[in-house]
């Protein structure tokens, strides 16, 4: 039997975080609530995290660079002007809230933006990975060679931790990109989702310099704004697509087809979701880049299962395939 004192309790209270798994939400920017039965509901998990109790020789061996972060504000995303107090560890988090300075103060008072970061998602029940162990490092932009305006994505530079005593500018080179698992992929954020999704970061590469006004402008030119709120009746259905773009081999997919528009988007939306949301027709995939119509929208088969029970799948294919087998028309 022991006891606490309410001074370390308040320090131990102010180590418990809770995560909540987001609601599962649909390819199309839809919100699943239910399908049957709920759909990505998680249970909260509670975090009690205490603190790390250093070693003296390991303290002794730490620079301004390698110092325990307790808030995670960055300054910059100029890989260029990056600073020691830039320095992010990311290690085991999941959705991890990045300050941003703003030269304008947002309405209720705090000098910062905010922006929450995902490594990645997976099927259910698992969702959203967190950041790997040793991710410690900076966020930056990766300026493409492209001429594109819309080219360039923001990346992680990870600092092995027998770098950590050097100067921020040589930490960073030797360095190398977040990947995916092992995937062999980096962990990016494109330009294009930057603007539509992340408008601190956004902010951000604009107060920078990095974004210059013409370059946002064309910026705003490429990339659609997403359509306004409104309302469609939509049916799964499943038919016999390509498995990759141009290929011969055709194999079974879930498609979305638009039955009625039930609360059309405003005016100014209504050409653009008239191409996305056809009615009567199959929901349609839109490069943003190029504007053009890619086709019918599918999800990837791992994608599909967070949504579709095996047995829905099953009635799908005997409802809308049949006998037909895949390389044939449905």
């Amino acid at each position: 039997m022991f006891s606490l004192t309410r001074g370390a309790v308040h320090r131990i209270s102010n180590h418990l975080r809770t995560v909540h798994s987001p609601a599962s939400r649909h390819p199309l920017g839809v919100d699943l609530k239910r399908l049957g039965s709920p759909v990505g509901l998680q249970t909260s998990r509670i975090h009690l995290r205490l603190p790390a109790r250093a070693t003296s020789s390991s303290a002794a061996g730490m620079s301004s660079l390698g110092k325990k972060r307790t808030r995670r504000f960055v300054t910059t995303l100029d890989p260029g002007r990056l600073r020691s107090e830039d320095l992010l560890n990311l290690s085991g988090l999941v959705l991890p809230n990045i300050g941003f300075p703003c030269k304008e103060a947002p309405a209720f008072g705090s000098s910062y933006d905010t922006a929450r970061l995902v490594y990645r998602y997976t099927p259910l029940p698992r969702g959203i990975v967190p950041f790997p162990a040793n991710t410690q490092g900076f966020l930056y932009f990766h300026q493409s060679p492209h001429s594109h305006p819309a080219a360039g994505e923001v990346r992680f530079r990870v600092v092995r931790p027998e770098d950590l005593g050097l100067p921020t500018r040589e930490a960073f080179s030797r360095g190398s990109d977040l990947t995916l698992g092992h995937r062999h992929s980096l962990w990016n954020i494109h330009l294009t989702v930057v603007f539509t999704a992340y408008p601190a970061m956004w902010r951000k590469l604009r107060d920078d310099g990095i974004i210059t006004p013409i370059r946002a402008a064309e910026m705003e030119s490429y990339v659609p704004k997403r359509l306004g709120p409104g309302k469609a009746l939509v049916r799964f259905e499943m038919v016999n697509l390509p498995r990759k773009p141009g290929a011969s081999e055709s194999i079974p997919k879930v498609v979305l087809r638009v039955l009625e528009i039930v609360e059309p988007p405003n005016a100014e939306d209504a050409e653009f979701a008239s191409q996305i949301f056809p009615e009567g027709q199959l929901a349609q995939r839109h490069d943003l880049l190029t504007k053009t119509i890619l086709g019918p929208w599918s999800p990837s088969r791992k994608s599909e299962d967070r949504f579709i029970t095996p047995t829905s799948r099953k009635l799908l294919e005997e409802t809308y395939l049949g006998a037909t087998k895949p390389g044939t028309e449905a």
